[in-house]
């Protein structure tokens, strides 16, 4: 009996020891952002920690002026995107971990502080020319599509195109996309600017591009007629009967 009694006392031990290292020894670790983690990155940015096989997860996080607020419940993977990420903020986060069979467990309460934000630069344009090149000459005219490259992420662009540099008209705004199609006459100068605008209000304007397109000639934006024997064999006639007329 008291043998019995020993082993339920020694299993009832090593269980109490059990759900102690599990409610208390914090498995739940953040991986990204590590705890304190200083200029994290807002883009892209996913929570990620340790979890715990058999268990879902509830996410709490706020900043580091507001109370925690459950941002998601029942995740079956340990990561999460949180929405509205704004830079230079202190966060705090906190994992709530539960299973249908065994005590819910909570991590302790992370803080992460997220990077400045990285305005553009007011005095260098990051847009620069694609097609055509600036001052590019014999561009075919018709329909042209204006491309344009910037190395600068998340970012939109206008577009102003036109004949006169001086009044230039905006024929696209915030666009994501780094080409636009425009029409141009045949033996024209046209010009065109890009205008960089990030999420903080920040732009750029770009130095004022230029390209002339080929001359009127041109059939299509450069097929070009030219004379040839044909043209002579036609105007052969045209002479013969001329001279008997006379």
């Amino acid at each position: 009996m008291n043998f019995k009694r020993m082993t339920i006392a020694a299993i009832s031990v090593m269980l109490t020891f059990a759900v102690f290292s599990v409610s208390y020894g914090d498995p739940l670790d953040a991986e990204n952002p590590r705890d304190n983690d200083t200029n994290v990155p807002t883009e892209d940015l996913t929570l990620e920690w340790k979890g715990i096989e058999g268990y879902s997860y509830e996410v709490l996080f706020g900043t580091k002026t507001s109370p925690l607020e459950s941002l998601e419940k029942n995740l079956k993977e340990p990561k999460f995107t949180p929405p509205n990420v704004e830079p230079s903020t202190t966060y705090r986060w906190q994992i709530k971990a539960t299973s249908p069979t065994s005590p819910d467990v909570k991590s302790s309460v992370w803080r992460f502080t997220t990077a400045e934000a990285q305005p553009i630069s007011s005095d260098v344009g990051p847009a620069t020319p694609k097609f055509p090149a600036d001052k590019a000459s014999d561009v075919p005219f018709g329909e042209v599509t204006l491309v344009w490259d910037c190395t600068v992420k998340g970012v939109t662009f206008d577009l102003y195109f036109g004949s006169n540099a001086a009044s230039l008209e905006m024929v696209i705004e915030n666009t994501t996309n780094m080409l636009h199609d425009v029409t141009t006459s045949g033996g024209g100068k046209y010009f065109w600017q890009i205008v960089v605008k990030d999420s903080e209000g920040n732009e750029t304007r770009s130095p004022v591009w230029s390209f002339t397109t080929k001359g009127d000639d041109s059939i299509g934006g450069g097929c070009t007629i030219s004379s040839s024997p044909f043209s002579l064999l036609l105007g052969i006639p045209l002479i013969m009967i001329n001279k008997i007329s006379r």
